[in-house]
């Protein structure tokens, strides 16, 4: 696949960790590649109009690159295409909407902005890597953040709540964490206590791990203990993964005929023990009669590269016109 007018696009990806760039080739290549941390870009300022000022700088300093695709880790409301919750993204003075396309256009109106969410953006770059496959892809980050995103192929289109424009913000759900018998309740990055980001999300495990694990400094420190096979990290990543389980349970009893990705820098870090614990999970317990099957889940879950899917969607979405006219219509 190219893109639409056979031109390089630029493409960028503000998470809450890192915002990244890439220069994408007429065919889809990294040509390019940036990054800074995001919360760097607050120096001078509010958060959104360095992080829109550090953007049109990135694309002033490229002028011969007209295209531009933002993914944008905020509750998205594509209908009036707006941000309407970025706290997790912005802090607590995040503004209640925030045209960032609008911005962005009055910035540097020298190049053809389109914005979408995150995990939007991730879905397009998944089904575009996973291309041969036929079934409809459930997406699942583990992040900064937690989000899921049903992708339908044909078309392809994305399902948005008809007022909000909004879907699959499922790390904001109440999740049950359970440690040695005992239950806790964690506080999420929204400022509720006891969802599923509380738990599985990078800042959420890294709260898990302040409170129960002290001992440890870094992620990479507990992918080191886990590899060794060390009894607590174990006890404390299955606690963590069991409300991401449950809740793989109920999205396989309502979609049965989805394949599911599990993306994210999170999921990266973790992956070969996230997919295991998953794995050992999903073979004592599952949906009715499904549950037959040791594999009802594995099966479903595919390999695709966990990360660079937003650099990549956000470049499909801005270089091909139909995908910016009928990806929310459904």
């Amino acid at each position: 696949m190219t893109s639409e007018n056979g031109s390089s696009i630029l493409a960028f990806d503000v998470g809450g960790t890192n915002t990244r760039m890439a220069v994408f080739s007429s065919h889809l290549s990294i040509v390019e590649a940036d990054s800074v941390a995001t919360r760097d870009l607050a120096i001078n300022g509010t958060p959104q109009t360095s992080i829109v000022a550090h953007l049109a700088r990135w694309a002033s300093e490229r002028p011969d690159l007209h295209i531009s695709g933002v993914s944008i880790g905020a509750a998205y409301n594509a209908r009036q295409n707006v941000v309407i919750a970025s706290a997790p993204l912005l802090g607590a003075t995040a503004p209640d909407r925030w045209d960032v396309e609008g911005a962005l256009t009055s910035r540097w109106p020298q190049s053809a902005w389109s914005v979408l969410n995150d995990l939007t953006a991730a879905g397009l770059g998944v089904l575009h890597r996973t291309s041969e496959r036929t079934r409809d892809v459930l997406v699942i980050t583990l992040s900064s953040g937690v989000a899921a995103r049903l992708i339908r192929r044909n078309g392809p289109a994305v399902a948005v709540d008809d007022r909000w424009g909004i879907a699959g913000d499922v790390g904001h759900l109440p999740a049950r964490f359970s440690l040695n018998g005992s239950s806790f309740a964690l506080p999420c990055d929204c400022g509720g206590v006891g969802h599923l980001a509380s738990y599985i999300s990078g800042r959420g495990f890294e709260r898990v791990l302040a409170q129960f694990d002290s001992g440890t400094t870094s992620l990479e420190s507990f992918v080191g203990r886990l590899n060794l096979g060390d009894v607590i990290a174990e006890r404390l990543l299955r606690a963590s993964i069991a409300p991401l389980f449950e809740f793989l349970e109920i999205a396989v009893t309502l979609l049965p005929d989805v394949d599911i990705a599990l993306i994210g820098g999170f999921h990266a870090a973790l992956s070969d023990h996230i997919i295991r614990i998953l794995q050992e999970l999903s073979e004592k317990s599952g949906p009715y009669l499904l549950a037959n099957d040791d594999d009802w889940l594995t099966r479903r879950l595919i390999p695709v590269e966990p990360t660079g899917n937003e650099l990549l969607g956000a470049a499909l979405y801005a270089s091909r016109s139909e995908l910016r006219e009928e990806l929310h219509r459904w």
